[in-house]
């Protein structure tokens, strides 16, 4: 349990911090032309806050 909540944390951290590398890898790489819209960094960075949210709780539940 501890090692999915350390993803979840990890992948959350890299949507937070790198939104536009992580939509490019979700998207962009099949598409050499396209470009992510306006509200796609605030939307990646709110999920990438919510997989940090569920890492830490779930790393907190595997202590137990």
């Amino acid at each position: 349990m501890l090692i999915a909540a350390v993803l979840f944390i990890l992948v959350g951290l890299a949507h937070i911090i790198f939104p536009e590398v992580m939509w490019y890898l979700a998207h962009g790489i099949f598409d050499k032309n396209a470009e992510p819209g306006d509200n796609t960094e605030i939307i990646y960075r709110i999920g990438g806050g919510l997989a940090v949210i569920v890492g830490i709780i779930a790393g907190i539940g595997g202590l137990k």
